[in-house]
């Protein structure tokens, strides 16, 4: 894990965030508060109905229907330096605005299974950096081999279907860096995948994060996966923060029993102990 840029402030603000059921009132999220440094991956853990992901999607203005934010001024970003971000994936021109992009939990289901996914990635090149068609086709296929997908791309596109799960899951994180982010909301990234490629995805976003300067939110229950990336955790249960701090704090003296329980049903990541 890479050390956040501590010359800034913070570059994520959410404070006290509310959210609520819009049929019955039922509060969903309670007056959740913190912040995220540029540079800097924070986990929000807990388990299955927390709150986590509902104060991820917020963040990133994608509340499913049926759900409310009480306020929209709970959640602040700040303007980004463009002279704190590393080199990769060219910045673009107007760094004063971040920009987020998100990695859902499907990797299947959040692509178009009727598009070539070199296509779905050139797409996004074209719309958020203007690229004319056919540079952006072999822009997109670029990006997809320094992901890890197969050079074949550069002259026969493939339809998801055709892919594996953790070959998607390569697509959707292109198709999130082709969009030139500033912050990257994971939404579980891991959990759909088999075991056995669940390490290299961690060690990929490690990557993109320390290459890129990224910002990273990251929800999941596993705190085994969110130690392999996470300098900070947020633990969240019944739509609360319960216990903070720093990662290996949270891991080797817990405060909660809660969090105990989570810190002991943490299961191993296949392959982490060979590393």
């Amino acid at each position: 894990m890479s050390e956040a840029n501590s010359n800034t402030g913070p570059i994520i603000r959410v404070n006290n965030l509310r959210i609520h059921a819009s049929a019955s009132g039922r509060t969903l999220v309670d007056g959740v508060s913190f912040d995220a440094n540029p540079g800097e991956t924070v986990g929000l853990v807990g388990e299955s109905g927390s709150g986590k992901s509902l104060t991820l999607r917020a963040i990133m203005g994608l509340l499913p229907e049926g759900v409310d934010l009480d306020d929209a001024k709970a959640i602040a970003i700040a303007p980004v330096d463009a002279a704190a971000r590393t080199e990769g994936v060219p910045l673009r021109d107007d760094s004063h605005n971040p920009r987020l992009a998100m990695i859902f939990q499907d990797p299947v289901f959040s692509l178009d299974p009727l598009t070539g996914v070199v296509k779905q990635v050139a797409e996004v090149l074209r719309y958020n950096q203007r690229i004319p068609s056919r540079e952006s086709k072999t822009r997109a296929a670029d990006l997809l081999i320094s992901l890890g997908l197969p050079e074949s791309l550069r002259s026969s596109d493939r339809y998801p279907g055709q892919l594996s799960g953790g070959q998607c899951q390569r697509v959707g994180i292109a198709i999130a860096l082709a969009t030139k982010p500033d912050i990257l909301l994971c939404d579980e990234p891991t959990t759909a995948l088999d075991v056995t490629v669940q390490l290299q995805i961690l060690d990929l976003l490690a990557d993109l994060r320390q290459r890129l300067g990224l910002t990273m939110l990251f929800v999941t229950h596993n705190l085994g996966v969110a130690a392999r990336l996470c300098d900070r955790l947020m633990v969240m249960q019944h739509g609360r923060i319960v216990e903070t701090g720093a990662t290996q704090d949270i891991l080797n003296n817990p405060q909660q029993e809660y969090t105990r329980r989570l810190v002991n049903a943490i299961l191993p990541i296949p392959g982490e102990q060979d590393q």
